[in-house]
């Protein structure tokens, strides 16, 4: 199975993705890029000024933020089917946290401008989007 195929069978079985989930798993892995990190890797940065959708397909991201004195703060782990982003379409600015690969991951990156053309198709994805402005599940 390809990666890509990979990608989509972890999104139509999204909870948060549902009840669309077979008609934009295609769609969000047709917009979006696979993005390979080792251990380690940083994905986005606290304070970026990109936004949209980070989608684990393999592996396992942490995310954190700084607290006092520069302090790393973890706010979770998470692994395949794990959503989170935000979008500028709900007020979302810059990162809120910090995403790195805790071990070799694989991951869906859409964009808020891949976001938009989705939606021109499929309006039905801003349903999702407030779900994964939050983490949607984590790592026991």
């Amino acid at each position: 199975m390809s990666a890509l195929d990979e990608a989509r069978r972890i999104l139509e079985g999204a909870e948060w993705l549902a009840p669309d989930a077979l008609k934009l798993a295609p769609l969000l892995v047709q917009h979006g890029r696979l993005v390979r990190r080792p251990a380690g890797a940083w994905i986005h940065s606290e304070g970026d000024e990109d936004t949209g959708l980070l989608v684990v397909v393999d592996g396992a991201v942490d995310l954190f933020c700084h607290g006092a004195g520069e302090q790393r703060v973890r706010v979770g782990l998470v692994g395949p089917g794990t959503a989170g982003g935000q979008s500028v379409r709900f007020g979302g600015g810059r990162r809120l946290v910090t995403a790195a690969a805790a071990i070799p991951c694989e991951i869906l990156v859409v964009s808020d401008t891949a976001l938009s053309r989705i939606a021109e198709q499929s309006p039905e994805i801003w349903r999702a989007s407030p779900n994964y402005s939050i983490v949607s599940s984590a790592l026991p």
